[in-house]
């Protein structure tokens, strides 16, 4: 009763000092001024929260003195009513009173969240729910009102205060309030994030307990299980205080004492990953490039000078140049934005040149990339005329450097030493790969080619140019370094500030690449590449019909040299040229449509790439004319003298209705007549064009509506199920198109239309439908699913036909969960039947009855680890009855088995064999008469052609019989393990079973190898 009261009392109080509250109340005297209530109300805030302080909960609240729900309901109250009352007291204009209370709030609060306050050990979850809802409104608490008491107060007591609350808030980093960390770290990040967004200056004790609190939690961390949840607490901490304070502030609370001497401690490794990856999501304030230059490049100089020591392990030395990469990783945070970009970039630009140098760190060269690239994207996008200019100056010294690395991509990795550290850089990272560094590094160049001045990059080009063609004429040719020359000219079309006259002189310069197959796959591709480029960056160069016309001729021929990686390429440049037309343009959309044929054949080749970018230049064709007109001139291909080009046209036609159909009204009203037209090649023998056929026709049963969809449907039943041979591959397609029709139209307007040879597939179909339907509506009838059927559920990979409660399989109607308590009798009763036979000699038949009628026999488990007493005088009342519909997967509840003599028959599930090979050893010896049927079947089975038949292993025939290993025999004619003939028969639905198997003896072997 006391504590229903108090918890009452407490609703009322915490409603009172609601905002709104103040606002909805109706006051008596509608004459007192707004700001006379407020103030009314801050006042008795202040008392009510000093009554609540000085009150003690852990008495009112203590364990025993009411249930555990009433407990935690009230503690939760009284803490809210805490928070809700410090609210009004930071704003109350009294700041000696709110420098006072804040900080015995805070602790309050920590108080009655502490988890593992109940009596009982269920209650720890209610602890847990208790601390989540206070420290949720605390941080919000801190959100919402610390910043403003700070910016406003100016008492001399805020340091103290500040302090203070920061030692109580602080409590929540011991180990009892490790299950609550989730959120209770949540509101100590957020604390130290408002102090220092508040930005009044903090005394050198303030910041030595900032720094203090924080190197706590990181000690914390150190002995926590690795990947558990209060260590992933911990790390979110961190990287919400960087994301919220910044990564300088952050860094200053961070301890790094005798870094210079030690290095950085092997349990403070994590930290820096955690900032480069919560620094890079975002940051309050723009970074400032003097810091990362004066502070942390300071500590990667001491940590290299400590890798270099003689007297230092090898181990020890890896384990240093690993850190100096991850303080060189940060790099690229800083770049983000700063605010110092013309202060500090020229003696930065000293340093980076340097270290892209560095032969033992090949890895700084992706660092270095990606700060500039992200360094001048963001000059790019800002304002600035003093940064623009002193990366401007900055990118003449950094791009040659950049060039260089390209050119000769081995000189700085092939001198650096192997890192193979766990918590370093690998040899064989990614990262380490040319063509990553490759990427990255031009990348970065065509961002900073932006800021770099005109001059200096036609000269620049004119030298890259110079050289590639030296490269080219030269007798000892490198493929190597045009591949590198190409890839710098790529860079350099993509950062836009090339003018006509050089990429005029480019285009002529890869013309060759693209005409002849001479130069190797990898130059030709490359080649296209800076092609695709140039197109897609320069439109207007391209749109003259002239060179559109040299363009298109030159695409069109290089069909016999492309090689197969460069095909998709020659391609991909077509489209950026249409996307480049212009509808009005109506000479050069014809120049196009001369190269549609081509576009057509593309779409059967055998690269997934190549098609994928031939449909994409069919839509881009489609988009720059009338549709109705380009569907008249891919109907035209319809009439292609190939199959080949007939199958393509269809496949043409599919995509453009897919796309256009359910948008453009006009498709809709022409969609009839087309699907007659193509109706007509149903009838063809080659087996592309009918596959063709049949997947247009099932996208335009999706996209015609039903009323011009009925009158087409005898014509179009009759092509689905007119007898050919060349359909019987696409069957499955076809009653798929069937079902959407049935269930548009029904059974009842298809079977008229249904030729005489098909309607019983139509029958059949009717017949599973109706089955499924009455299954589903007694399902829907019965009872609740039990717990049973809900794991199958979850775990069945079968089609839900009804919302997950038949588990249909297939056109067969077959559910798992119907037949659940059928099959697990089946198996038991096969289980007893065999046992029975194996022991006794007698038949199956004779044996089932028996083993029915002692199949509902079950002992008392023994699950509880309790032994059962056979012969105790309970035992008779301890005996279970299994009921016939029981489904139970409890191993300890199977049916009791008995033998002729009366005794219990125990057995291994795993010498369980069938009932037919265990009869066939216990044959008797009398010779017994088989009839023709039977003795051939037998004979089949000896020579292993029989249904039963185990697959062959692949390599048997070259087994030695006296030894290990293989052999070659006289009648031979291959190798041992030559080859393997592909047969598509094996892989069909029916024996590809058996052609795994075949290989299973090689998979066994290759695991012996990797355990040796």
């Amino acid at each position: 009763s006391h504590a229903l009261l108090i918890q009452s009392l407490l609703s009322v109080v915490l409603q009172a000092l609601d905002d709104d509250f103040l606002e909805d109340q109706t006051w008596e005297n509608e004459k007192q001024p707004p700001q006379q209530r407020h103030n009314l109300l801050q006042d008795w805030s202040s008392r009510v929260l000093a009554s609540l302080l000085t009150a003690k909960p852990a008495l009112i609240f203590r364990a025993g003195s009411a249930s555990d729900e009433l407990l935690e309901r009230g503690r939760s109250l009284y803490g809210r009513c805490v928070i809700a009352s410090t609210r009004h007291v930071l704003r109350n204009q009294n700041r000696a009173l709110a420098t006072k209370l804040f900080p015995l709030s805070i602790q309050m609060v920590v108080l009655l969240s502490k988890p593992g306050n109940s009596s009982d050990e269920d209650g720890d979850d209610g602890d847990l729910e208790v601390a989540n809802i206070l420290f949720v409104d605390l941080t919000q608490l801190f959100r919402t009102s610390l910043v403003n008491f700070f910016k406003m107060s100016e008492h001399p007591d805020l340091q103290r205060c500040t302090k203070e609350s920061l030692e109580s808030i602080s409590a929540v980093i011991r180990p009892e309030y490790q299950p609550c960390w989730s959120v209770a770290l949540k509101s100590l990040v957020v604390y130290l994030e408002q102090v220092f967004v508040a930005g009044f200056a903090l005394t050198p004790e303030t910041q030595t307990a900032l720094a203090t609190c924080f190197n706590s939690l990181l000690n914390q961390h150190a002995g926590l299980r690795d990947g558990s949840p209060t260590q992933r607490s911990a790390e979110d901490a961190v990287s919400t205080l960087v994301q919220g304070a910044g990564l300088e502030r952050t860094w200053s609370l961070v301890s790094w004492q005798n870094v210079a001497s030690l290095g950085v401690p092997n349990d403070r490794a994590w930290i820096l990953s955690t900032l480069r990856t919560a620094a890079m999501t975002a940051q309050p304030i723009a970074p400032r490039l003097a810091f990362f230059r004066g502070t942390i490049l300071n500590v990667a100089r001491s940590l290299d000078r400590l890798a270099t020591n003689a007297n230092v392990k090898k181990s020890e030395s890896l384990f240093h140049r690993a850190r100096v990469l991850d303080l060189w990783s940060l790099l690229p945070c800083f770049c983000q934005g700063p605010s110092d970009i013309a202060e500090s970039m020229a003696p930065l630009t000293i340093i980076l040149c340097k270290a892209l140098e560095d032969a033992r760190y090949p890895h700084l060269v992706f660092i270095i990339a990606r700060g500039l690239g992200g360094l001048a994207e963001s000059v790019t996008n800002g304002d600035s005329s003093e940064d623009s200019a002193a990366l401007s100056e900055a990118s003449q010294k950094l791009l040659p450097l950049l060039f260089k690395l390209i050119a000769s991509p081995s000189t700085a990795s092939s001198k650096g030493e192997e890192m193979d550290v766990d918590s370093g850089p690998k040899s064989n990272d990614i990262e380490s790969d040319k063509g990553q560094q490759t990427q990255v590094l031009c990348e970065a160049i065509a961002k900073l080619s932006r800021q770099a001045p005109p001059k200096f990059l036609r000269a620049l080009f004119k030298k890259l140019m110079h050289k590639l063609l030296d490269e080219i004429q030269s007798e000892s040719r490198d493929d190597e370094s045009i591949c590198a020359y190409l890839s710098l000219s790529q860079a350099l079309v993509a950062s836009e500030v090339l003018d006509d006259s050089n990429i005029s002189f480019l285009y002529r310069t890869i013309k060759p690449f693209i005409r002849a197959d001479e130069y190797g796959p990898r130059c030709q591709k490359k080649a296209y590449k800076v092609m695709a480029e140039l197109c897609e960056r320069n439109h207007s160069f391209f749109s003259e019909l002239e060179r559109l016309k040299e363009m298109t001729e030159l695409l069109a021929g290089a069909v016999a040299t492309s090689q197969v990686a460069a095909r998709h390429m020659r391609l991909k440049c077509l489209k950026h040229i249409v996307d480049g037309l212009d509808v009005s343009n109506a000479a050069g959309l014809a120049e196009i449509d001369n190269i549609l044929a081509e576009n057509l054949l593309c779409l059967k080749d055998t690269n997934a790439k190549t098609r994928e970018a031939s449909y994409q230049l069919l839509l881009a064709s489609a988009s720059k004319h009338q549709l109705a007109q380009f569907l008249q001139t891919l109907t035209a291909a319809l009439g292609a003298e190939t199959p080949h080009m007939r199958s393509a046209a269809v496949m043409a036609l599919s995509r453009i209705v897919f796309e256009y159909a359910w948008e453009d009204e006009a498709l809709q009203i022409l969609l009839p007549s087309l699907l007659r037209t193509v109706l007509v090649l149903m009838n063809e023998n080659s087996r592309e064009v009918i596959k063709s056929v049949v997947g247009f026709i099932r996208v335009s049963v999706a996209a015609i509506p039903r009323e011009q969809l009925e009158p087409l449907l005898p014509e179009l039943i009759q092509s689905l199920l007119g007898y050919h041979k060349t359909k019987d591959r696409f069957r499955s397609k076809i009653k798929i198109i069937l079902k959407k029709l049935v269930k548009q139209f029904g059974y009842e307007l298809l079977m008229p239309h249904v030729p005489e040879s098909e309607t019983r597939l139509m029958t059949h179909m009717r017949k599973l439908d109706e089955r499924r339907k009455r299954r589903k509506e007694a399902l829907k009838d019965s009872a609740r699913p039990n717990e049973d059927m809900f794991d199958n559920m979850v775990e069945s990979d079968e089609e839900d036909s009804d919302d997950g409660r038949t588990l249909a399989t297939g056109l067969t109607g077959f559910t798992r969960m119907t037949s659940r308590s059928n099959k697990t009798s089946k198996e038991q009763d096969a289980k007893s039947i065999a046992s029975k036979t194996k022991r006794t000699g007698a038949s199956a038949s004779a044996l089932s009855t028996k083993s029915r009628q002692t199949a509902a026999l079950q002992l008392p488990d023994e699950t509880d680890g309790e032994v059962v007493d056979m012969l105790g005088a309970s035992m008779a009342k301890r005996v279970k009855f299994m009921d016939d519909q029981d489904d139970s997967d409890d191993d300890s509840g199977g049916p009791m088995e008995f033998d002729d003599e009366g005794r219990l028959v125990i057995e291994d599930e795993g010498d369980f064999t069938d009932m037919k090979s265990t009869h066939d050893r216990e044959q008797p010896t009398k010779k017994m008469r088989t009839g023709k049927f039977e003795s051939a079947k037998i004979q089949r089975e000896k020579t292993g052609r029989g249904p039963n038949r185990k697959s062959k292993q692949l390599g048997a025939a070259y087994k030695s019989k006296k030894s290990g290993g293989d052999v070659k025999r006289k009648d031979q004619k291959f190798e041992p393990y030559a080859f393997v003939p592909l047969d598509g028969k094996s892989y069909s639905k029916k024996n590809r079973r058996n052609a795994v198997e075949s290989m299973g003896s090689v998979v066994r072997q290759g695991k012996k190898r990797k355990q040796h």
